[in-house]
């Protein structure tokens, strides 16, 4: 029989949760904006030569007033929300010297649902 002590499980618990923000620190659970009937909103933020951009904010508005954020990441430019509930959302990036095609996106969530912007950064 394999015995693990409570303390040795809390820290691969720790270790796993590190990992996973290490590899995606794009993706984020929508907080305020989850619920049942929950589905994944995700995309990628690119330059019109299609290189990535990281580092862009974007920002889910939505039912409810619930507003969530989260941060393009690597050189792939992707985000993620994940368990977001059904409902109309507004998605909007935004970063310092750039502009957005299109500036923001009405979304109508009822299934896992892609949404891509192009940026123009100086």
């Amino acid at each position: 029989m394999l015995r693990i002590s409570t303390s040795r499980i809390a820290c691969l618990v720790l270790v796993a949760a590190v990992t996973v923000l290490l590899v995606h620190p794009e993706s984020v659970a929508a907080a305020g904006c989850t619920g049942s009937g929950t589905y994944t909103l995700s995309g990628k933020v690119r330059t019109s030569s299609g290189a990535g951009v990281s580092g862009v904010t974007m920002t889910l508005s939505g039912p409810g007033g619930c507003t969530s954020t989260t941060k393009t990441g690597g050189t792939r430019g992707f985000y993620a929300f994940f368990n977001v509930r059904k409902g109309t959302y507004t998605l909007t990036p935004s970063k310092t010297g750039c502009a957005f095609n299109p500036p923001s996106k009405a979304i109508t969530l009822s299934g896992n649902t892609t949404a891509n912007f192009t940026a123009s950064c100086l």
